[in-house]
C-alpha cells in the first residue's frame, strides 16, 4: 500500500505548470494485481470510465430555453471572476466537449476565442431532468407566500388570504414591522418574519397588502426593505401581488414604469393579472377570484416571459 503524501499540487492541469502525474510505466504507483484461481484481481476501471461528456450532454439538450440560458448566464457568472485567462480556456474547452453552442456563448462573455465544433452533441434528451418538463406537477401547494404587512394593515383582506390559502397547501408567512405581531385598529396578527429578518428570497411568491389612507401609502413608500422585496421577487420573475392602495405603491414607487398598463386596469372591486403580476382593487367582492388569480400564477413557479432588464435589484 502507498504510504507517501505528495507534496504539492496533485492535480492537473494547474496553472503552476507542474508536471503530468507520473504514469506506471515511468515510475508512478501502480496497483499490484493479485493472481486468483480463475483469472487475476486487479483494480482496473472499465472502458466507460474513460467516457465522460455524454450525461453532461444529455442534461443540457433536456433542459428548457430558459434554463439553457440560466446554466449560461452561470458559468458566466463565475468564470468572469477568474482573473487567470488560462483556466477560463480550458474551461470553456471543456464546455465544448459537452455542446459548442454552450462553449460559444460562455466564451463571449469573457472575450475568449469562440471554439470550433469538435464533438457532435448526440442529440439525447430526458424529458426528467427539466424543471418545466412535462413530467412536473404544477401546482400552488407546497409554496411559500411571504405576506408583508404595516401597522393598520387591510386586516379582512390578509385573513380571509390566509384562510382560502392554507387549506390549499400554500404556506403563509407574514413579514411585519416587528416580530411576534402587526397591528390593525384593535386587531393584531402574527408575524413570522420581521422586513430585517428575511428576504423575498425566502418565498415564492409575495403579496403586499394595502391599508388604512394616505398616511399608510407613504410609509409604504418610505420604507427601502419594501421596495427591495417588490423588486427582487420581481427581478426573480416569482409572483408579485398587491391589493387595494399597495397596488399604487407597486405601480409608482417599487416598480416604476413596468407594470403601468396593468395597474390602469384595475377596477375598485376587481383582480387583474399578468406574466405573475397580480393586482386587486381596494373593495375586490369575488376573493376566490383574487386566489384563483393569485394561486394560478404561482403554480407556474416563475413568470419567464417578464422582462426584468431594467429592474434595479
Amino acid at each position: 500500500m502507498r504510504q507517501t503524501i505528495t507534496k504539492g499540487l496533485n492535480y492537473w492541469p494547474n496553472r503552476h505548470g507542474q508536471v503530468h502525474p507520473v504514469p506506471p510505466e515511468n515510475g508512478g504507483y501502480a496497483h499490484q494485481p493479485t493472481a486468483i484461481s480463475e483469472g487475476v484481481k486487479a483494480r482496473v476501471r472499465g472502458p466507460k470510465f474513460s467516457e465522460h461528456y455524454n450525461q453532461a450532454t444529455l442534461f443540457w439538450n433536456s433542459m428548457s430555453p430558459v434554463e439553457q440560458q440560466h446554466i449560461i448566464e452561470a458559468l458566466s457568472f463565475e468564470l468572469g471572476k477568474v482573473d487567470d485567462n488560462g483556466i477560463q480556456t480550458r474551461m470553456v474547452e471543456q464546455l465544448n466537449m459537452v455542446d459548442n453552442k454552450l462553449a460559444v456563448m460562455v466564451a463571449r462573455s469573457l472575450s475568449i476565442e469562440e471554439p470550433k465544433e469538435i464533438r457532435p452533441n448526440h442529440g439525447k434528451r430526458s424529458d426528467y431532468l427539466s424543471m418545466l418538463g412535462p413530467h412536473n406537477r404544477f401546482t400552488a401547494s407546497g409554496r411559500k407566500l411571504g405576506v408583508y404587512v404595516l401597522d393598520e394593515f387591510d386586516y379582512m383582506a390578509v385573513t380571509g388570504l390566509k384562510a382560502a390559502l392554507v387549506p390549499m397547501g400554500v404556506i403563509v408567512m407574514i413579514v411585519g414591522p416587528r416580530k411576534n405581531l402587526a397591528k390593525s385598529g384593535s386587531k393584531t396578527m402574527e408575524t413570522q418574519f420581521t422586513f430585517e429578518t428575511c428576504r423575498s428570497t425566502h418565498f415564492d411568491a409575495v403579496f403586499f397588502a394595502g391599508g388604512a389612507g394616505d398616511d399608510y401609502l407613504k410609509q409604504m413608500s418610505r420604507n427601502g426593505r419594501l421596495l427591495h422585496a417588490a423588486r427582487e421577487a420581481f427581478m426573480h420573475y416569482k409572483t408579485v401581488a398587491a391589493e387595494g392602495n399597495a397596488v399604487e405603491w407597486l405601480r409608482k414607487f417599487a416598480l416604476p414604469g413596468e407594470i403601468d398598463a396593468l395597474a390602469g386596469q384595475v377596477v375598485s372591486d376587481g383582480v387583474v393579472a399578468q406574466q405573475g403580476i397580480v393586482l386587486a382593487g381596494s373593495s375586490i367582492t369575488d376573493v376566490a377570484v383574487l386566489i384563483k388569480s393569485l394561486t394560478d400564477e404561482m403554480a407556474k413557479h416563475r413568470a419567464w416571459g417578464r422582462d426584468v432588464s431594467a429592474v434595479p435589484a
